[in-house]
């Protein structure tokens, strides 16, 4: 992200190293998690850190739209003006955002309310 202006010192960890490691480990995450979800249906603990393996991409993209995001944007307003950094700032809160709702959608997490089934629990 980074790279270039800040150079490759960790005293800038969250600008440089975060972003690129924080993607990688999050491709890693999803794929280990679709193995441990449609391979062996047979209980172990090598399965059971497969699945846990999905918070990493919820992470990464919670940083991405806090941090990335939303943080970015209100150092370009206040801090320093920079239109390319409220640009940034509003594409990382999108994708973020798009991270997470893709991450919903493969894990299968519930995306309707009570109120639009009438109140009803599907059981």
């Amino acid at each position: 992200m980074k790279f270039f202006t800040l150079g490759t010192s960790l005293t800038h960890w969250l600008d440089t190293y975060l972003p690129v490691a924080g993607g990688i480990g999050s491709w890693v995450a999803v794929l280990l998690w679709t193995a441990a979800v449609w391979g062996d249906r047979k209980p172990s603990v090598l399965r059971t850190l497969c699945a846990l393996a999905a918070f990493i991409p919820m992470l990464y993209s919670i940083y991405s739209i806090g941090y990335l995001g939303v943080y970015t944007v209100y150092c370009s307003v206040f801090d320093f003006f920079s239109v390319l950094g409220i640009l940034f700032g509003i594409i990382c809160t999108g994708l973020g955002y798009r991270m997470a709702w893709g991450l919903a959608a493969l894990t299968g997490l519930p995306t309707t309310s009570l109120a639009s089934q009438g109140g009803k629990v599907a059981t």
